[in-house]
């Protein structure tokens, strides 16, 4: 929670930019960071959502050159991705790499080779999922739960590890007859 006199704003929401003056300054003050004022001009590759409109993507351009940056590449988010997870995403006989994004609001399946070959996304994220969860308690245990619960719980659930086999989880909330 923010103070009363601050105003926190989400640059960024359901993969589209909200409020380009937000990133503007998030990006200005990350660069900052980064000791972008030095003698020499960064370079930077900025990693966009495949979903980002045309304008969108000219924008966070703008914004970034407007800041003294001397060499910009905007990748996307599952050429990304695929190059994290190989050197390059068609190496060793491999035809390509298959990535799921589950973002806050926002899912993204991609398949990636030298570059997209499919993308779908759906308006379903990672706070769908813990509202849903919330649901669930609430209806099958007539438990109320608060987000930091529903969100943990999501950890805990998604978390795979093969050698620990968790048979229970203990979740605190309120119970719906009793009140307490």
């Amino acid at each position: 929670k923010a103070p009363d006199h601050m105003a926190v704003y989400a640059p960024v929401q359901g993969g589209h930019l909200a409020s380009p003056g937000a990133a503007q300054m998030l990006l200005k003050n990350l660069l900052q960071r980064v000791g972008s004022r030095s003698w020499r001009r960064p370079e930077v590759r900025l990693v966009m959502p495949s979903q980002a409109t045309p304008v969108e993507r000219q924008q966070l351009r703008n914004a970034l050159l407007n800041q003294g940056v001397r060499n910009l590449q905007l990748v996307s988010l599952p050429v990304a991705c695929a190059y994290g997870v190989h050197s390059s995403p068609v190496e060793d006989g491999k035809l390509g790499v298959a990535l799921l994004d589950v973002g806050s609001h926002v899912s993204e399946i991609s398949i990636v080779a030298s570059d997209i070959v499919m993308r779908q996304h759906i308006a379903w994220g990672s706070s769908d999922l813990d509202r849903e969860l919330r649901e669930c308690l609430n209806q099958e245990f007539e438990l109320e739960v608060s987000d930091r619960v529903s969100e943990r719980l999501k950890w805990s659930l998604g978390c795979f590890d093969p050698d620990t086999q968790a048979s229970q989880i203990q979740v605190v909330g309120r119970e719906r007859t009793t009140g307490l």
